[in-house]
């Protein structure tokens, strides 16, 4: 992002990216809802839906952070979770997703013990290249989906599947690669373009734009 401060606080319509992430997710009404962040990191303090989550300290690859928000969640007794509880997992800088695409997502997966996730089919024509940015070929993009969060999964199952991976040194980009790993096939629910994940200043600048546009909240 080229920016000092993380880019899950940089502002979007006025207010922090994780501000608005975490509140369309407790939109959502969940049973609990887990923050996970990085072991030096204090400004989620001065979130006001911070208040409202579970806090568990992150690790140094994703799926260590993932799996230190199932041991925060797992270890709190009242809210008596299992390994067949369905968890929502979502990247913090994604605070445009639709409400209804994650009640579909929950709708159609929650009792798919393989999981699923949101995702959107390919567009654009897509060129496979070499190493030196020459086109090999061109693959058939109507099988090909980019995937988004949030991630459906049992709870159970997901752990099982981030220590496999972990224990074979899969470096994993999405829980769902994980449960692949395993040779589970997750659902695809298709979802909103606008559900992007801002990683540019060029993201930032269109989530702003969807912002104004959609007059998300």
């Amino acid at each position: 992002m080229g920016n000092e401060t993380p880019k899950q606080y940089l502002p979007l319509g006025g207010e922090p990216i994780l501000e608005r992430t975490l509140r369309r997710l407790l939109a959502l009404q969940p049973k609990h809802l887990c923050l996970v962040v990085g072991e030096d990191d204090v400004r989620w303090q001065s979130l006001p839906s911070a208040s409202k989550c579970l806090i568990a300290i992150g690790g140094e690859s994703r799926a260590d952070s993932v799996l230190s928000g199932l041991s925060r969640l797992f270890g709190v007794q009242e809210l008596d979770i299992t390994d067949e509880t369905p968890v929502l997992v979502h990247d913090a800088v994604r605070p445009l997703f639709v409400v209804e695409d994650v009640m579909t997502l929950i709708d159609r997966v929650g009792g798919n013990q393989c999981g699923g996730l949101l995702a959107t089919p390919v567009i654009d024509t897509l060129k496979r290249s070499d190493d030196n940015h020459v086109v090999i070929d061109t693959p058939d993009r109507s099988q090909f989906w980019q995937a988004q969060t949030p991630q459906l999964f049992q709870a159970g199952l997901l752990k099982r599947a981030l220590l496999a991976a972990i224990d074979s040194g899969l470096v994993i980009t999405d829980e769902a690669s994980a449960i692949e790993a395993m040779g589970l096939r997750p659902m695809l629910i298709e979802a909103s373009r606008h559900n992007i994940k801002i990683t540019t200043p060029e993201d930032l600048a269109f989530a702003e734009y969807l912002l104004g546009a959609s007059k998300c909240e």
